[in-house]
């Protein structure tokens, strides 16, 4: 029997995860699934970068060009698989993908991750399709004003599937979204 809850209990048990990590680096790396109507189901890891401004959904950044943009375009449903090693903790988030380029209008948070983004990160941006480095691209680099290739994208979460390895018997729950609320239920390891 589920319960209502008001709080982001999930998020809570996240970063508590994410602070146990050895390499936080490593615990950034996310698995995110998208559907292509072709090919089916395409799986590939991408950097969390963050919680949006409504403190739920994920944030991630990918270039223009994408297959994942156009896997979006045709089904937004998607989900993110993260599994924290040194905590033993297993998220998974479906929700919709939703994508923000250059020509919609979250430009206040694309911004904002974008700056956020170390220098490294940032001159991948500037790269051609075989990922290299075209002239001078230092100016551009260190400009506040993303370019046209930065998409910022964002799981809208509604549904997440937590799996704690720790306890024995491994325990799981699932916090689904339901209007301004989450509830919560303790389910089998095989639901």
């Amino acid at each position: 029997m589920g319960e209502i809850v008001d709080t982001v209990g999930w998020r809570l048990i996240l970063e508590r995860a994410r602070d146990k990590a050895v390499n936080h680096n490593t615990a950034s790396f996310v698995q995110l699934a998208t559907f292509d109507p072709k090919l089916g189901a395409q799986v590939r890891t991408l950097v969390f970068r963050g919680f949006a401004d409504d403190g739920e959904s994920l944030l991630m950044a990918t270039d223009g060009q994408s297959a994942k943009l156009k896997q979006v375009r045709h089904d937004k449903r998607s989900q993110i698989v993260w599994y924290l090693v040194d905590a033993r903790q297993q998220f998974r988030f479906s929700g919709e993908l939703v994508s923000v380029g250059h020509a919609t209008r979250d430009q206040v948070e694309r911004l904002a991750l974008w700056r956020s983004l170390s220098y490294a990160t940032r001159s991948s941006f500037f790269a051609n399709t075989l990922g290299e480095l075209e002239g001078d691209v230092n100016a551009k680099v260190l400009s506040d004003g993303a370019p046209e290739s930065f998409v910022m994208l964002k799981l809208v979460v509604t549904e997440v599937d937590h799996l704690d390895l720790n306890l024995n018997p491994h325990q799981r729950h699932r916090y689904v979204r339901e209007r301004a609320h989450w509830k919560i239920e303790r389910i089998g390891l095989n639901d």
